[in-house]
């Protein structure tokens, strides 16, 4: 599987502009390995959308989050 990656995404607004950008400009995405899943309740994960810059309980320094 592949993904474009972005720095510091703000929302998940702006994570569709930034993709819609990529796509049109012919960017590829890169291979990637998952190597966890969170299941979050839809109210969790609306706001999850609406701040990605949040700290999250489920997001640790093992997973490249925090600091």
């Amino acid at each position: 599987m592949k993904a474009l990656f972005g720095r510091k995404v703000c929302d998940l607004v702006e994570l569709k502009e930034l993709t819609h950008q990529a796509v049109k400009e012919g960017k590829k995405g890169q291979p990637y390995t998952i190597t966890r899943e969170v299941i979050l309740k839809d109210e969790e994960f609306r706001d999850f959308g609406q701040d990605f810059l949040k700290d999250q309980p489920w997001i640790s320094h093992e997973d490249g989050g925090m600091d």
